[in-house]
């Protein structure tokens, strides 16, 4: 009998900066040519290094980065960060949140996310936003199975 895997969950620190970097690349090859995935990329690009947006986060009290685990080994990752709006409510904005895909079905996603609600309880959030891309049904499919529903659809048009 094959024991389950049972995926773990802990805080990422310096030490994680380079597998960071690489699932995040891995990540933004993934939506290349997708619908919708072209003008996220150029919206979401980080304004410095990769390894500087993440080491920028580390230190912010605002935000959280979870490493996913499978066997000690990192699989996955969550970045998180509290927003507070004009009007002082707190929502917790999921940035990233992505799984390797020979990792994914195991329950590392899910254990991501558990971690962004418990920090967004913990700041105060009167909820968590996070996006998917159109079309990219597996993502909304995840996000749903735990109550996040579409709030808004982004509508764009290439000018070329």
């Amino acid at each position: 009998m094959t024991a389950a895997i049972e995926p773990q969950v802990r805080s990422a620190n310096g030490d994680d900066l380079g597998f960071l970097v690489e699932a995040t690349e891995l990540g933004r090859e993934a939506v290349v040519g997708t619908r919708g995935g072209d003008v996220e990329l150029l919206l979401t690009a980080p304004e410095t290094t990769l390894g500087d947006r993440y080491g920028s986060a580390l230190a912010d009290e605002s935000q959280m980065i979870s490493i996913g685990m499978v066997d000690d080994v990192a699989v996955g990752f969550a970045r998180a960060e509290v927003r507070t709006s004009p009007v002082g409510e707190s929502i917790c904005h999921i940035h990233e949140l992505f799984v390797l895909p020979d990792a994914r079905g195991v329950g590392v996603g899910a254990r991501l996310l558990d971690e962004v609600v418990a920090f967004a309880r913990t700041g105060g959030c009167i909820g968590v936003d996070a996006r998917a891309l159109p079309g990219d049904r597996n993502t909304k499919n995840f996000f749903e199975s735990f109550g996040l529903v579409a709030r808004s659809l982004a509508v764009h048009t290439s000018l070329d």
